[in-house]
């Protein structure tokens, strides 16, 4: 990895993909002033992301980490505040310290996809979420074992348009005082449950989602 060592101004984009050995970046962090994209793949070694991110990766708008299960923070000074893009899949303990992004302007699209969560039942977890005031799309994807999507705590996403669920496929039930008013579009695949309550309007769903301008049921509007 000595490359990760040298001033990468050139780079826009750098994967590290399938590298099981691959522990840490260096001390000093990973100079890339032109990074816009990082992708972190299948390390199931590595210990953190790259120190300073928010002043060593000015423009990175997108950041992937995927099965990197001993990550657990992200790194002091937070994120950078161009990132529009956060995709963490499979990375529990990395989403348990979510919350202390503390406040995030830039990031418009966060998408979570966690089979690996398989006790709980009720998601997300009270103070989950960070203030995104931007999110525009938030998709979550594969939580196999949850019964119940609790909605208080995206209320403070004040952007929030697309909510997307796929494929949980115990979900069956929405409880909250209710979903964020600026909510346009609710996606459901691969959840029957959930779709079918939907698509019978089932009261104890149906009062609660009926606002939403457009409610896709795998892709069919109900």
């Amino acid at each position: 990895m000595s490359l990760l060592h040298s001033k990468l101004s050139a780079l826009d984009y750098l994967c590290i993909d399938d590298f099981p050995d691959f522990e840490r970046f260096p001390t000093e962090g990973l100079v890339a002033p032109n990074l816009t994209c990082l992708d972190l793949c299948y390390c199931p070694m590595l210990k953190s992301l790259p120190s300073h991110m928010n002043t060593l990766l000015p423009k990175l708008r997108s950041l992937r980490i995927k099965n990197c299960p001993k990550i657990d923070a992200f790194p002091e000074g937070g994120l950078p505040t161009n990132l529009e893009t956060l995709v963490i899949v499979e990375c529990r303990n990395l989403l348990r310290s979510l919350s202390l992004i503390g406040v995030h302007n830039g990031l418009t699209l966060f998408l979570i996809d966690d089979a690996s969560i398989e006790s709980d039942k009720s998601f997300p977890w009270e103070g989950f979420l960070p203030q995104l005031p931007s999110l525009h799309t938030l998709q979550l994807i594969k939580f196999k074992n949850i019964e119940t999507l609790d909605y208080s705590d995206l209320l403070h996403l004040t952007s929030l348009q697309v909510l997307r669920i796929q494929d949980c496929p115990k979900l069956k039930n929405m409880v909250g005082e209710r979903l964020p008013p600026s909510l346009t579009k609710l996606k459901i695949d691969d959840s029957m449950l959930l779709g079918e309550q939907c698509k019978k309007k089932h009261p104890q769903i149906w009062h609660k989602i009926c606002d939403i301008s457009a409610i896709q049921v795998d892709w069919r509007y109900v």
